[in-house]
């Protein structure tokens, strides 16, 4: 799959892959048509399915990937994932998925998140944070997180525009734009990572 999103949580010690694009499945025939297995290989799917590996385990099986429930948000690409520590909660971590390209060609900009649990099902149930955030919908975008806060940086428009605006959140639902134009200019596939540990009175 390509465009997916990929975060690491408890620790560095469990890995969760969600949606993205994937070439759809076929039954391994030897005497499948050739162009029946060349057109295939073109075809692309849009998922949104949730999959985790528990690299804790010591054993041979710490690397095995589990498929867990499909999520209720619309299948996509080029979206963001992070993993948003939640203060002043019973729950520790949390994972938030932005934005991102639907298959009809549209870009979305809702934001959804799950609370990540200790066991075999580390994702039960999403919920919607917000269906339309304050930032214009986009996909290919970078973003990150950190002391529970959540940035959007730059990505691209439904028309491939590039986008330099960045946007902060305390909670995925009510967003800030804390730069309009960013020096670095317009930039599409860009990553973002956040340094050191930042304190609450810090947003950019």
């Amino acid at each position: 799959r390509a465009f997916f999103g990929a975060v690491a949580f408890r620790g560095g010690q469990a890995l969760l892959v969600l949606g993205g694009v994937r070439q759809p499945a076929i039954a391994a025939d030897d005497e499948a048509p050739a162009q029946d297995m060349a057109t295939s290989a073109l075809l692309r799917e849009y998922v949104n399915d949730v999959w985790w590996a528990d690299l804790a385990t010591g054993t041979a099986d710490a690397a095995r990937w589990h498929q867990l429930a499909d999520a209720p948000w619309t299948a996509r690409a080029g979206f963001q994932a992070v993993v948003r520590e939640v203060p002043n909660s019973t729950v520790v971590e949390e994972v938030v998925i932005m934005g991102g390209r639907l298959e009809d060609g549209n870009v979305t900009n809702d934001v959804w998140a799950t609370a990540l649990q200790a066991g075999a099902a580390p994702v039960s149930g999403w919920r919607l944070l917000t269906g339309s955030a304050d930032w214009a919908p986009r996909a290919d975008f970078a973003a990150t997180s950190g002391a529970g806060d959540v940035w959007v940086l730059g990505g691209s428009d439904r028309f491939d525009i590039g986008l330099m605006d960045v946007w902060w959140s305390s909670d995925g639902h009510t967003w800030r734009e804390l730069v309009q134009a960013a020096p670095w200019g317009p930039r599409i596939g860009a990553a973002a990572v956040t340094v050191g540990r930042l304190n609450k009175n810090q947003t950019g």
